[in-house]
């Protein structure tokens, strides 16, 4: 199984979810897909998008489409990888994935979904357009209870609580102990967390 699985040609695309911290508790931006797209209609998602000729590599496709759906330009040291997430489908698409009422021969791809996080800071939550009109609805602002009483693309069906529960709350931690930024900017993104991690004016790299 896993030589057939490895002889298959890869496709995948790109998924970034934009979250901020607000009255004590964390939000995702996502929308939902529109009435008028081919796959997944009406159901949820984040911002995605294939990988282009011109991409060098998948961040460089992560920055492309947020500024694309979003008009916000991502900037590349709050952009972190938390999850490659793979599956098989029957197209290249990735629109057909294989169930496990399927035969493993179905399978013509292997889709590769690399995954980020993208903290948007009070300025970036000022900046970010609706550009998508035809593709998905309005992006809005999401707690994890919301999240679980709306109907999302396959993935991230089952991915939430661990971007919620797990990855968020690892990025936030690389952020205030380990990552590069000013103590200032940890006080106003998530003031519980600045009185304990910095005194005022230290700035922290990534070792």
């Amino acid at each position: 199984m896993r030589n057939y699985i490895n002889n298959l040609p890869i496709t995948g695309y790109t998924l970034i979810t934009p979250f901020k911290f607000n009255d004590s508790e964390y939000q995702v931006l996502a929308a939902r897909r529109s009435k008028t797209t081919k796959d997944y209609t009406q159901q949820y998602s984040y911002f995605r998008g294939k990988k282009e000729i011109t991409d060098k590599t998948y961040r460089d496709c992560v920055k492309r489409e947020t500024l694309e759906e979003l008009k916000l330009k991502v900037e590349g040291h709050k952009l972190q990888l938390y999850m490659i997430h793979e599956y098989l489908s029957k197209n290249k698409l990735g629109t057909d994935p294989i169930l496990q009422t399927d035969n493993l021969e179905d399978a013509k791809f292997l889709v590769q979904v690399p995954m980020y996080l993208y903290l948007m800071t009070t300025l970036d939550q000022t900046r970010w357009k609706y550009n998508e009109p035809n593709n998905m609805e309005k992006p809005k602002w999401i707690t994890y209870e919301e999240c679980t009483h709306k109907i999302w693309t396959p993935s991230l069906q089952y991915y939430n609580a661990q971007i919620f529960e797990k990855h968020i709350l690892n990025y936030v931690h690389k952020w205030t102990q380990k990552g590069k930024i000013t103590a200032n900017l940890i006080k106003r993104e998530f003031p519980d967390l600045a009185k304990e991690n910095h005194s005022l004016g230290d700035e922290q790299t990534i070792a």
